[in-house]
């Protein structure tokens, strides 16, 4: 019971999620910041990259997955010809 408390908060949402995103958030506006003051010359497209990295590279991996998943459906079903 302590171990479903201690891994699972707002109904479902996982601790190691609400990290990340805080994580992304954080560093968002700490590039923001420095770019505001001039001391990076970053494009906004790398300063925003946490945020969109923090929902792209989960997403592309559950893509690849996915297509794994389909091809390896696929190359089964080639298989059974014997």
């Amino acid at each position: 019971m302590e171990k479903e408390k201690a891994s699972l908060i707002g109904g479902g949402i996982s601790l190691g999620l609400i990290v990340m995103a805080c994580t992304a958030m954080c560093l968002t506006i700490l590039f923001g910041i420095l770019k505001s003051v001039g001391v990076i010359a970053w494009s906004w497209f790398w300063i925003v990259s946490p945020l969109w990295m923090t929902v792209g590279i989960p997403a592309l991996v559950i893509v690849v997955g996915l297509i794994l998943i389909m091809l390896g459906v696929s190359f089964k079903g080639e298989d059974t010809d014997e």
